[in-house]
């Protein structure tokens, strides 16, 4: 979408646009688009619009994407400029999540290695020595 905007097309044909383009891969995104697009084409306030998409949805960064373009009609800032902003604050959000699950994985793997590796651990180093008091006590 920034693209589009930046090369020229309005709102209404820059969403009509990526939804064509990301068809075969999100197909679900890609409705979606198409019928804000729509929406956009019969509703006379586009705000209305925009902001139906979010609530159709129910997803917190396509509330976030049509607050911000509600936003930029608004105020009158420039949409790619918007867009650029809200893209990088979505990486980062999602940069931050894996960062705070692979911060838990030690601690759930913990158990697993202390069920699993601590007792071979413990037949290797433990083992010969066993081997050996069992050798003595015999005899």
């Amino acid at each position: 979408m920034v693209i589009c905007s930046e090369a020229g097309l309005g709102l209404e044909p820059a969403i009509s646009r990526v939804a064509q383009e990301i068809r075969t891969a999100h197909r679900a995104v890609a409705e979606e688009l198409a019928m804000t697009a729509n929406e956009l084409r019969v509703i006379a306030d586009s705000r209305t619009a925009l902001i139906n998409a979010g609530t159709r949805t129910g997803i917190e960064n396509i509330k976030r994407l049509a607050a911000t373009l509600v936003q930029t009609m608004q105020y009158g800032t420039p949409l790619s400029q918007a867009l650029r902003t809200l893209s990088a604050e979505m990486r980062q959000e999602t940069l931050t999540r894996f960062e705070e699950k692979a911060a838990r994985l030690p601690v759930l793997l913990t158990l697993p290695m202390i069920i699993f590796i601590l007792p071979c651990v413990f037949m290797v180093v433990g083992g010969p020595a066993m081997l050996q008091v069992l050798k003595v006590m015999r005899h």
